[in-house]
């Protein structure tokens, strides 16, 4: 859940390339004037993925929220599908130990009572 080296550091840039793919999106809509709502969230979701907070919630929440903005105007197609599937690799693989949910749940060493 929390991998540390080249890994941690893969996912640390996979939360980071999300997180400003999510900003592109935002700065369109707004340029575009569509949907206040969408901005909003797309600008919102962005630093918590940046700082690797909530991770899974947060990915599943901006996948839904690109799945969204695909379905309402399609927007930029191949760009907005490979953010959503990244958002849902980065669910499924979790934080990596360069972000807050690897302080805040991070790995714990359990140790067992001794058998009688």
């Amino acid at each position: 859940m929390f991998p540390t080296g080249l890994v941690g550091v893969a996912l640390l840039v996979l939360r980071v390339s999300i997180a400003t793919s999510l900003l592109i999106h935002a700065a369109d809509r707004c340029s575009q004037l569509t949907s206040c709502w969408m901005t909003i969230g797309f600008a919102l979701t962005a630093l918590p993925l940046c700082l690797g907070l909530f991770t899974p919630y947060v990915a599943v929440f901006s996948g839904v929220l690109q799945f969204l903005a695909l379905m309402s105007d399609g927007g930029n197609r191949p760009q907005l599908i490979t953010s959503i599937v990244d958002s849902g690799v980065l669910s499924v693989l979790g934080p990596g130990a360069y972000s807050i949910d690897s302080r805040l749940f991070g790995r714990k060493l359990l140790e067992l009572p001794p058998k009688k």
